[in-house]
């Protein structure tokens, strides 16, 4: 029975909760968590940081720039990421920070032990896909020769 104040052209049917869609939009992106990015696999001082920018290797790509350095032997391989304002907005840089850390993930495995870098995606960088995040990370670490043979 039709309320009085009920607006007629809305859908009758219960709706997803607007906070689902972006985690929808994470999933049609590719972003599935594949393992853990915790304290043993990033870079947190400033001092690791300034350590990589001043004794590292720099590789410049389409969207990123790229500085690798070999840190102590048979250690994991760890990330630094240093994304500026003038990359955009709030969304803008958790998202580019998201993919990096996913890309970074997932290629793990195919990086040399001890490698320390630190990545930043360059200004202007537009709305990329984690497949463009990987290619272009995967291009700078084979300029850089920091890829496992």
């Amino acid at each position: 029975m039709p309320r009085p104040h009920e607006d007629h052209r809305r859908p009758q049917r219960p709706q997803a909760p607007s906070f689902q869609r972006q985690a929808h939009v994470d999933q049609q992106a590719g972003l599935t968590k594949t393992s853990g990015f915790g304290a043993d696999a990033r870079l947190k001082d400033r001092k690791d940081f300034r350590l990589v920018f001043e004794t590292g290797r720099k590789a410049i790509g389409r969207w990123l720039i790229l500085w690798c350095r070999e840190g102590p032997a048979g250690a994991q391989p760890r990330l630094g990421l240093s994304v500026s304002a003038k990359v955009g907005g709030a969304v803008r840089r958790n998202r580019l920070k998201r993919l990096l850390r996913e890309a970074f993930r997932l290629h793990r495995s195919d990086l040399a032990s001890g490698l320390e870098m630190v990545s930043y995606p360059r200004p202007g960088v537009p709305w990329i896909t984690l497949r463009e995040a990987e290619s272009d990370l995967l291009d700078l670490l084979r300029q850089a020769g920091r890829l496992k043979a």
